[in-house]
Formats: C-alpha cells, structure tokens, sequence
C-alpha cells in the first residue's frame, strides 16, 4: 500500500478505539507550560462557523498494524489523551514502550484520575502496587502537564464547549506510510531535518484526492515535517471537487512539470526575491493564486492550503495556477519583460509580482510593457534622482537599474544578454566608492603594509613625475626601515597616495557620479584602494568567475570616459561622464534634477 494522507477528527480516532504506541526508538514526552498551553487556547479561542471549519492541527505520522505506531506526533496525542483523562472522557489509548512504567502510569495513574496531588517530591513517595516505578523523566513531564491542564481550565473555562471543540471540531492530518518502511529511518527524516510540510504537499494531495472508497492519496508524497503544535483553521475539507482519473494524472503531470521548471534556478531568480532555496518551488505560484499577502508575517503558513479547501471546483483553480506559471514562462523568454519585470520583483518583493501578474491580464503584451516603463520612470528612484546619495536604497535600485536597461541595450534576438538575477539575488550587494573614500576599514599593521605596496605597484603605471617618483620612494623606505609603523604615519601617507592619484571632488564622493554596484565579498577586499588598484582587483576578480555587473566593469575600464587620458585615477572628467551615462541611460531629464 502506498502512503496516504486523510484528516480525522479527534472524535474519529476515540470512536475507532485508536490504540498507538510510541517505540523505543523515539525521545520522552517532553512538552512545557508554554506548548500545553498554546494547544488548550488554540482550541479553546477557535469558533466554528455554519461552513463546516475546523481546526487543523499539524501532521502526525503513523504505521497501521495490529497497533497504530505513532511516528510523529507523539507529543501532541499524549498531550490530547491528558487532557481527555482529566476530563474524563472516553479516550484513545497510547502506550510508550521506551519505559514499561510509563506506559502504566500513563493507563493506571493518568487515565484513571489518580493524581492527587500538586506536589512531585510528595506524589513520588506513594507506593503503588506491584513496586512501580514512579519517579523516571517521562511520568514527571506527565505530572507536570496534568497539574497544567488542571490550572488552566481552573480558570472559568465552560469545559462542555471545549470538549466538543476538540472531539468534532479539531481534526489532524493523518499520514499513514506504508507498512514496509522501516520506521527509524522515517523519523530520522523527519526529527533531523526538522522541514516543516510545505503547502504544495497538502495541495498536491487535495488536487489528486480520490473519493472515500478509495485511496485517499495517490502519488507519495515525501515526509518533511516537523512536529509542532500551533493549530491552524481550514473549513470545507469535504467540498473538493472529485476529479476524474484522466484529469488527476493530467494535473499530476503537469505539476511535476511546472516544480521541474522552477528548479531551473536562471527561471527561479527571475521571479523570486528569495535567497534561501525552497525545497518545493510551486508554493509561490500557489501563493499567488490564493492572494496570500506576503507582507503579513503573521499569515497562517498553511494559507493557501486553507484557500484551495474552500473551493468547490479544483479543475477550475488548476487551470489557474497553469495558467500563471505559462505566463511568468512567457515573460522569461521575452527580452524586454524579463529585465523589466525582474527588476521590478527584484526591488519589490513577491507583492510586486503578485500584482504584476493581476495587472496583465487586462492587457494586451504591447500594453502591459509600457505600463511597466511608465511604472518604472513613475518610481522614487527615477522621480528623486540627484536627491539621493550613499547610504540610500535608491541608489542601489538606480545602479541595479542602469545594470539591467544597459543589458537590454546590448541585447538583440540573436545576442539575448541576459542581467543574471540569480547571481544578483544570491549575493549580498554594497555600494563601492570609485574614488577611495577613507582609510577607516584598515586597523592592523599588516593592512597598512598591504595598502602602501598595493599603492606603489598602481603609482608606478603614472606617467612618470617627480612628485609621484618622491612618494613611491617614501613609501618603500617606511615599509623597508620601519617595524613599528604607527597610525600617524600610515595615515599621513595614505592622505598623501589620495591626493595625487585623484582630481580633487571631496564634495561629490558620496554622488551617485562616484557610486558602482559590486559584491560585499569584493567590495570588502577593494574598498579602501586607490582607483588603479581597484581597476586591477576588479578585472581579476571577473577572471576567477565573480559576477561583476556589467556598468561596475565599465567604470573601472573607463568605458564611459571620452578620450579617456590615463586609466590610472578618477578624474572629474571621469566622473563627470559617468553620470550623464547613467542618466541618458535611466532616461532622466534635465529638468527633473533639483539644483
């Protein structure tokens, strides 16, 4: 039999006379306080509503045999059967075979009600027959969770209404494995990589859901769950729609195909802003459909799985979310919408694609690029240019920006230069001086030692005065003669490497003129260096396969520079041209330009 997955209602597995046992394998009960207390008042707060909702406890994982093995989910059945017995209400019955007197106190003491007592050090001196054992570390965390239970609902709670909450209204995922697997290698899955179900395992279960005659389940779905407690509300579990068997293995199909698509990581950085590498990359496009805010980090994490419960027909909502997955395609294989589109998630987040993806369906291809332009130019990077400077998101977005409009510009059909949003989006990225800015970054001797010789080899491709010759020969004498360099004096010879490397623009060295985009990694090893030392580091860097964007290399080659003279430092002239480069190339007017 393969894996199958169903919900049950806690009512469902009392009335079946549900016996688990839990086997040696696994750790003790160990719940707190705090994880108690969160399951009563996530029941006790839940209303039911005339729809049929209910609460959703996460997963629990079993084996079915003579006995229902209890993989995961341990802690909360035992919590649940605690909680029935101070109650005392009919019950399921759970057997920990990790400790022989758990497994009685459990039945014996628990079950019947026989806890007496607040008090552990007075309840471990009873003597109770046959010479149990009372006092191990499981019967404590046992005790301790009944005098819990017991507190909370001291506190004026209707426990009527709480009982039918949990026994019709609470209903768990139930994913019984297959009898073959060996369980320990299940748990080790689940409980060592602690990955939480995503809500594409649960939809992809939904979608290919048979009726109740029949498997529950048809495709495996792989265990990767943690065993948390937080409850979570899903109403009209039972109005999907059951699909036929052709359509089921369509969609089965088809949803392969699209997660196989997504792992193509050019595809993922495109439209996702995210650096971590989701192990199911679907959930975005079943986020999307669902309107899920991703802003709202308080959002049940099993939203769109809630969403997709509700709908009555799920032939209709498949061909939705095919139908945004073959559109986002479209766009990536379209020059102008990949790099508009992209930078626009890059700089905005899943929102912006979410609404994005509703503001195209009204237009035609033509139209919706040009909405993207006017929404581009319309934006505060665009609007505030020459207002912002270092330290400003904005510049950032603008050089992200000059970046990818100059890929479009070199681009053609037969030459498609994509801006590669993967490399972009799983870097940290800095804003680099062109010019040096300070010499704070250097603390220690030997960084002073580094810059002075990094110094020297740059000075030497100047064309040869005797002001430069003077401060090279200074500079080797201090390094040769001095073991104890101090601060003072690097300090004073690296004001005095600035000054004659560099065209004096102290008032614009925070100006976007003198600003390029580059790696945090490569921005730390270069930052204080004179412009020929950097020019150096950046070309060798791009040799050993570092993404340097394209206008950064530009820059430090000098490709914006007319007639360049030398390529030694960062005249004004340099400067100068950069900026009208990058405005001609974001389209800036002159007279959006506040003086």
């Amino acid at each position: 039999m393969s894996n199958s997955i169903e919900l049950k209602s806690i009512g469902t597995i009392i009335n079946e006379r549900t016996f688990f046992f839990v086997d040696s394998y696994q750790r003790g009960y160990k719940w707190d306080k705090q994880q108690v207390e969160d399951l009563l008042n996530d029941i006790n707060e839940f209303e039911p509503g005339k729809n049929g909702d209910f609460y959703c406890l996460q997963p629990v994982v079993v084996k079915e045999k003579d006995k229902v093995e209890l993989i995961d989910g341990q802690q909360r059945m035992t919590t649940i059967f605690i909680i029935l017995s101070f109650l005392k209400k009919e019950k399921y019955n759970i057997d920990y075979q990790t400790r022989n007197d758990s497994a009685w106190f459990l039945s014996s003491i628990v079950a019947k009600n026989e806890i007496r007592t607040d008090s552990w050090d007075d309840f471990k001196k009873i003597d109770f027959e046959n010479e149990r054992t009372v006092n191990n570390i499981d019967n404590y965390h046992f005790f301790n969770a009944y005098h819990i239970i017991k507190k909370w609902f001291s506190s004026k709670i209707d426990t009527d209404k709480f009982y039918n909450k949990l026994v019709n209204d609470t209903k768990i995922i139930w994913y019984q494995v297959n009898e073959n697997v060996k369980s320990q290698e299940i748990f080790g899955r689940i409980n060592i990589g602690k990955i939480p179900l995503t809500n594409s395992e649960l939809i992809k279960a939904l979608f290919l859901s048979s009726n109740k005659n029949e498997e529950t389940i048809k495709n495996q779905i792989e265990v990767k769950w943690d065993s948390g407690s937080s409850a979570v509300s899903i109403s009209g579990f039972d109005k999907i729609n059951k699909l036929n068997n052709d359509l089921k293995n369509e969609i089965a199909l088809e949803w392969d195909f699209i997660e196989k698509e997504l792992q193509n990581d050019e595809f993922w950085y495109f439209i996702s802003d995210e650096r971590e590498n989701r192990f199911t990359r679907i959930d975005l496009l079943l986020d999307i459909v669902s309107n899920r805010d991703f802003e709202n980090k308080k959002q049940d994490s099993l939203y769109s799985f809630h969403y997709f419960t509700k709908k009555s027909d799920l032939k209709q909502e498949w061909s939705r979310i095919a139908e945004l997955f073959y559109t986002l395609q479209d766009w990536y294989h379209d020059l102008e919408l990949y790099h508009l589109v992209g930078y626009l998630i890059s700089v905005s987040g899943k929102n912006k694609l979410k609404d994005l993806c509703n503001e195209q369906k009204e237009k035609s291809k033509t139209t919706f690029k040009e909405w993207l332009k006017n929404t581009i130019q319309e934006s505060e990077t665009i609007a505030k240019f020459g207002e912002y400077g270092y330290g400003s998101g904005l510049v950032t977005n603008a050089l992200l920006l000059f970046n990818i409009k100059t890929h479009i510009k070199t681009s053609s059909e037969n030459n498609f230069n994509r801006f590669p949003f993967k490399s972009y989006k799983i870097n940290k990225w800095s804003i680099e001086h062109i010019h040096a800015q300070n010499s704070e970054g250097l603390i220690s001797k030997e960084q002073w030692i580094t810059w002075l010789n990094d110094a020297v080899l740059g000075m030497k491709k100047f064309e040869a005065n005797g002001t430069i010759e003077n401060l090279i020969l200074k500079i080797n004498e201090t390094i040769n003669s001095r073991d104890d360099l101090k601060r003072e004096e690097f300090q004073k010879l690296f004001d005095e490497v600035i000054k004659n490397t560099s065209e004096d623009h102290e008032n614009e060295i925070h100006d976007i003129g003198n600003l390029a985009l580059l790696d945090g990694s490569t921005n730390s090893s270069i930052s204080n260096g004179i412009f020929a030392s950097k020019r150096q580091m950046i070309l060798d860097a791009e040799k050993n396969k570092t993404f340097i964007p394209v206008c950064t290399k530009n820059v430090f080659l000098k490709y914006y520079t007319k007639d360049p003279k030398q390529f030694y430092f960062w005249s004004k002239n340099d400067r100068e041209n950069y900026l009208e480069a990058i405005k001609k190339i974001l389209d800036i007017k002159e007279s959006q330009i506040k003086a």
